[in-house]
């Protein structure tokens, strides 16, 4: 059971992506905000209070695990999807060493999942 909109940071610089990604996260549901780098989401991050996000990995300034690890280190609790269009383990396995909760492959059917992925790893869908 779903209690209220759930807030959720999207990091991606593909505006492409963030307007799917909307599509796929209903606005009954989700209130989503978005930035497209490290430097953008930071002080997002550190002002803000989101319920979870999504580090993509390859950003403009920097990865998703270096901002995972800058938000980790700083010691912010937000529970972070990191999402790629790799798969690959060691980057799976680095990425939940740090603290993520989960990691996504970009691929064939990420959109039509992101949903409920994102609420598997809130925990609304075993309520």
């Amino acid at each position: 059971m779903i209690h209220g909109l759930i807030r959720l940071l999207i990091v991606e610089d593909n505006v492409e992506h963030i307007a799917l990604d909307r599509e796929f996260l209903p606005e009954d549901e989700f209130i989503v905000d978005w930035a497209p780098d490290i430097a953008t989401a930071l002080p997002k991050i550190e002002r803000e209070t989101y319920d979870i996000a999504i580090f993509d990995y390859e950003l403009p300034d920097g990865t998703g695990i270096d901002l995972l690890r800058t938000v980790k280190e700083r010691g912010i609790d937000l529970d972070v999807i990191l999402l790629t269009s790799h798969d690959d383990p060691d980057l799976s396995f680095e990425a939940l060493k740090l603290g993520a909760v989960d990691y996504m492959v970009k691929g064939y059917q990420y959109f039509n999942r992101l949903r409920d992925r994102v609420l598997e790893n809130l925990e609304y869908l075993n309520e």
